[in-house]
Parts: structure tokens; sequence; C-alpha cells
């Protein structure tokens, strides 16, 4: 009798985190999060991808980055990009937030939105572009983490 009301504890509990993990404020927190940690240069962001995360990034001119190494090479990326921002100031707004949960056993979901993005740099022309992403999320023990990843860009 114990050890069936431990599984449908852990049953319970299991389903419970799922439910919070993949919540609209949870999601919607956590994608402004990392919005801002990649922004702003932090190495911290590099810790929200799944080291064989697939990307692809697609700009307004119909230039496409498909990025294969997985995790170094995104985290690569996103370092030269940040050299580029490393004295500007942005402000991101996450928009359309739309979450799709996988079935049972609620590990995966596919997250899409707009992101409006204002760069200014202290000498420079205040530059604003949207995106429009995808990400396949992963619940892990330790929180959430991007497997594949789409983003095109229009300025």
């Amino acid at each position: 009798m114990k050890s069936v009301l431990m599984a449908l504890f852990c049953c319970g509990a299991y389903y419970t985190q799922a439910q919070a993990y993949f919540s609209q404020a949870y999601v919607e927190h956590w994608v402004a999060e990392h919005s801002h940690k990649t922004i702003a240069g932090d190495a911290n962001a590099c810790d929200d991808f799944a080291d064989n995360v697939q990307a692809a990034l697609e700009a307004e001119e119909g230039q496409v980055w498909n990025i294969k190494g997985g995790k170094a090479e995104i985290c690569r990326y996103l370092r030269q990009y940040n050299t580029v921002l490393a004295q500007a100031h942005s402000q991101t707004l996450i928009k359309d937030l739309n979450i799709e949960s996988s079935g049972f056993p609620w590990l995966d979901a596919k997250v899409s939105y707009k992101e409006h993005t204002r760069v200014r740099g202290e000498n420079t022309a205040t530059l604003e572009f949207v995106s429009k992403n995808e990400l396949q999320l992963s619940r892990t023990l330790s929180g959430l983490k991007i497997i594949a990843m789409v983003a095109k860009t229009a300025s």
C-alpha cells in the first residue's frame, strides 16, 4: 500500500512540475530572461541550450545560418554577436507567445513568439527589428533547455 501511495505521489509531482514549467507565465518569463541574457552577453545564456541544439537563423534578406555544431557553435555565434552590442542599450518585448506541449509524458513543448528589440548605441542610430522565433523546449531536472531554435529576423 505504501509503495502505491509513493508511486501516486511521484506521478502527481511529475505532472505538477510539467504543468508549472510549461505554463504561459513561466515560459514567458523564461524566454524573456533568456533573451535578456543573450543580448546582455551573459555567459549563462549558453546554459539554456542543450548540448545537441539545432538552430537556424534567417535574416530579412534571406540569408540563412544553420548552426550545426550544437551548443558550442551557437555559443561562439552569440559571443561574436555580443561583441558588437557590448556598449549598446537594448529593450526587448515578447509578444504573441504560444505554447504547444507534447503529449504524455510532458517532456517537450514547442514555443513560438515575436520578439521586438530596440538597440541604441552611444554614437549610432537606433536599430529596431522583429524576429519570429520558434523554440523546442525540453524539460530537464535542472529546468528548461532549448533543443531546437528557428529565428527569422526582419529589420
